[in-house]
């Protein structure tokens, strides 16, 4: 006997291989492979149209449902971050959102090419080395005072202190309002010298419209130190009443020139930061949100109160300029230019007018 494989058959003298007619293979073997024709074929859609007609009616109810939970899963986001957003913010992601609201600025006027510092975003005296009209060893004494107070700062803590104080977050946010209200303006931080160590004419920010110092800031939050807040108020009445302040680093844009240059004859504004406001902002929006705008309202009232002060005093002859250096009229033009650019925004009537509807709703509106 011979094998095929695991099959064994046998020879016959007749037909040769003794194998079933029925399937022509050999005893013991069955088929691989069944007749195609004894397994059921899958309906055809086009043969069973009740069968096309309800897999349509499933997808269709699963797209269904799917478009129910997508919309489900975004209904529950958005309750999610309404919620968020009307909770306070603690103080931790405060600072950090000003921090960056404040640094995207600095950024900004750095690329310009303005002098300041990339760090707390003052204007820089470093950068005024080596400028003609500067007289070279009062910046180097005014560098060594610098590094001087900032290491006798430092090193009873002080400067820390400061910088994560109410006062620093003040100056800060104050930058962060007018550059949204005025984003074709520039707001900066003056320097070290015109702010922390000269005590005459202490000032914190500066306003740049069209590329030229239109006024200065003068910013205080902590009303608790009501004393103080009074002190700052005198000192920056009489520096208006002698012909405005001076900012010996200082600087303005001619067409893509920066030049470096001292100003005088520049007004000054109180700027008062509500502190309970300041807790309240989100920094969340491109447009101004309350309590954001109402902030912002206070201070625009508070600024174009002070402006039609300063109007009345030169009016009554009330301001009195050095005859070597005062210019009344650079004074009064400065004034319309801060009161026109202001009035282009959000006007006096405008302002209280917020105030006064936030007042009625018990602060609950949103935008102005």
């Amino acid at each position: 006997m011979e094998k095929f494989g695991e099959i064994p058959f046998e020879q016959n003298a007749g037909d040769g291989l003794n194998v079933t007619r029925e399937n022509g293979l050999p005893h013991g073997r069955e088929p691989l492979f069944p007749d195609k024709a004894n397994i059921p074929r899958p309906q055809n859609d086009i043969m069973n149209p009740a069968l096309a007609t309800a897999k349509k009616a499933a997808l269709l109810a699963d797209c269904k449902r799917a478009e129910a939970i997508k919309k489900r899963l975004e209904e529950e986001q958005k309750q999610k971050k309404s919620l968020a957003e009307k909770q306070p913010l603690n103080w931790q992601e405060r600072e950090r959102k000003l921090n960056d609201n404040f640094k995207k600025i600095v950024c900004k006027q750095k690329s310009a090419g303005f002098p300041v510092d990339i760090d707390d975003g003052r204007i820089n005296i470093y950068d005024f080395e080596g400028i003609s009209n500067f007289d070279q060893s009062v910046i180097k004494s005014d560098k060594e005072m610098i590094e001087r107070l900032d290491y006798a700062f430092k090193a009873d803590g002080e400067k820390e202190k400061q910088s994560s104080g109410i006062g620093e977050k003040s100056e800060k946010l104050v930058s962060v309002l007018f550059s949204k209200l005025l984003p074709d303006c520039n707001i900066l931080r003056a320097s070290k010298i015109d702010d922390e160590y000269d005590k005459s004419d202490k000032i914190d920010s500066m306003l740049l419209i069209d590329g030229k110092v239109v006024c200065a800031f003068d910013v205080a939050a902590d009303f608790s130190q009501e004393k103080r807040i009074n002190e700052k108020e005198k000192k920056v009445s009489m520096q208006n009443r002698g012909g405005g302040v001076k900012i010996k680093y200082c600087f303005e844009e001619r067409g893509d020139k920066i030049i470096y240059k001292p100003e005088t004859n520049i007004p000054a504004f109180n700027i008062k930061i509500d502190p309970d406001l300041f807790d309240k902002i989100k920094f969340s929006s491109k447009k101004f949100e309350r309590p954001e705008m109402q902030l912002m309202c206070n201070v625009l009232v508070s600024v174009y109160k002070q402006i039609e002060e300063l109007e009345e005093l030169l009016q009554e002859g009330n301001i009195k300029f050095d005859p070597e250096f005062g210019n009344q009229d650079i004074f009064a033009e400065r004034l319309e230019a801060l009161k026109d650019k202001l009035s282009d925004k959000i006007s006096k009537d405008r302002a209280q007018k917020y105030l006064d509807e936030q007042e009625t709703r018990g602060n609950h509106g949103d935008k102005i």
